[in-house]
């Protein structure tokens, strides 16, 4: 199975909060990360998601070793197909598609990554979404 298909199948991302609590606390950037992506971009509070997009977003484009390894981590857990759909869903809303299109540039630093983008359709959102907000 393709790893960035929105079903992940990779260990980390499969442990459920009990098992994992003794290897990441819910302090640590894949517990958030797993968190944002299972949990809190699907709120039906955009202020909610919206929050979600901008942590996302901070994990993703922090500089630094880690940056790395926040991204890989993000794409393994479906983190591709999250920012895509909730983009689609948000259109709209100019805060969501910064955050979003900040950070599909960022994933998309990895060819894989990248390639996974444009066969999700990536491209034409982060252009529908730069049309959309063409003021900003």
């Amino acid at each position: 199975m393709d790893r960035h298909n929105s079903t992940c199948n990779h260990s980390q991302c499969n442990r459920t909060e009990s098992s994992t609590s003794s290897l990441l606390s819910s302090d640590t950037p894949k517990h958030r990360i797993t968190e944002v992506l299972r949990k809190d971009l699907w709120s039906p509070d955009v202020a909610v998601v919206c929050a979600a997009m901008e942590e996302l977003r901070k994990y993703i484009t922090t500089a630094g070793a880690e940056e790395r390894q926040h991204r890989a981590y993000v794409v393994q857990c479906g983190g591709v197909m999250a920012l895509i759909r909730v983009m689609e869903q948000y259109l709209q809303n100019e805060r969501i598609q910064f955050y979003g299109c900040i950070s599909l540039e960022h994933l998309s630093y990895d060819c894989e990554t990248r390639s996974a983008i444009c066969e999700m359709d990536g491209i034409p959102l982060v252009v529908r979404s730069m049309t959309t907000h063409s003021h900003s």
